[in-house]
């Protein structure tokens, strides 16, 4: 069998078994909408009393929820695991024409979760910057996925590989410079814990959330200082969105 053909027929099964095992994407998806419903009716656009600073806290929380959800998914790949590997012990596929099926499979319900997350928190709550914002949630959640599928191959244990994703993922949110910030000549993150917040790649993703919405404030003067501060408040003032999701791209081949 020739790699396009093996790649196609894998890459069907794959759509195939998102829809036969919904927890997967499906299931998730509604309970992102549920809670962006919640989220996006907290932090409404017609409260003037929120302020940048708030929308801040709240997109790091949309991170955080994001990402930690992608754990879900832990037991039904673990159940396709040992169908993955009596294939491959039988010569009936090849390991890169799967890891690139699977790759392929993931894409539809990465960006249908992406796009409704996108619409309802960039929407209800009035952050900047819809196509960034959009961007850097699809590729969070590649991320997110694609480090759950390493995950899986460590063990077939379930609540394992759900411990250790869940461990991996505390740890960035802590170090991703929301918490504690970072900087070249001084940063609040201790000595020898300041290498996770490069490993991160909440990082990267928080950054572009942040500084698209804080440097798209269009305004009076003073809502502009107030913003332009927060930024320099965060070591954010410098941030290059191509290069944050240019890092985010490379992490997730690089993992998956």
């Amino acid at each position: 069998m020739n790699n396009e053909l093996q790649i196609g027929l894998l890459t069907k099964r794959s759509l195939k078994n998102g829809d036969l095992h919904p927890g997967l994407y499906w299931f998730r998806l509604l309970v992102y909408i549920l809670l962006k419903i919640i989220v996006g009716t907290t932090f409404l656009r017609t409260n003037k009393d929120i302020t940048d600073d708030i929308t801040m806290k709240m997109m790091y929380f949309v991170l955080c929820y994001v990402v930690i959800l992608a754990i879900s998914a832990v037991p039904f790949l673990i159940v396709m695991r040992p169908v993955f590997l009596k294939e491959i012990s039988n010569g009936l596929i090849d390991t890169g024409q799967y890891v690139i099926a699977t790759f392929i499979g993931m894409i539809p319900g990465v960006l249908v979760i992406s796009l409704v997350t996108s619409l309802m928190i960039v929407y209800m709550p009035d952050v900047n910057g819809f196509g960034i914002f959009f961007v850097t949630t699809s590729l969070v959640l590649m991320n997110a996925e694609s480090f759950m599928y390493m995950m899986s191959t460590f063990t077939d244990e379930h609540v394992t590989a759900t411990a250790m994703a869940a461990a991996f993922f505390g740890t960035f949110l802590i170090c991703c410079g929301f918490l504690l910030q970072k900087s070249f000549c001084d940063h609040l993150i201790p000595d020898y814990w300041i290498w996770m917040n490069y490993l991160a790649f909440h990082t990267y993703a928080q950054r572009a959330y942040i500084y698209t919405h804080l440097d798209g404030v269009d305004g009076n003067k003073t809502d502009e200082a107030i913003a332009k501060h927060l930024l320099q408040e965060i070591d954010m003032d410098d941030v290059d969105i191509g290069v944050e999701l240019g890092v985010l791209t490379g992490y997730m081949f690089t993992v998956f």
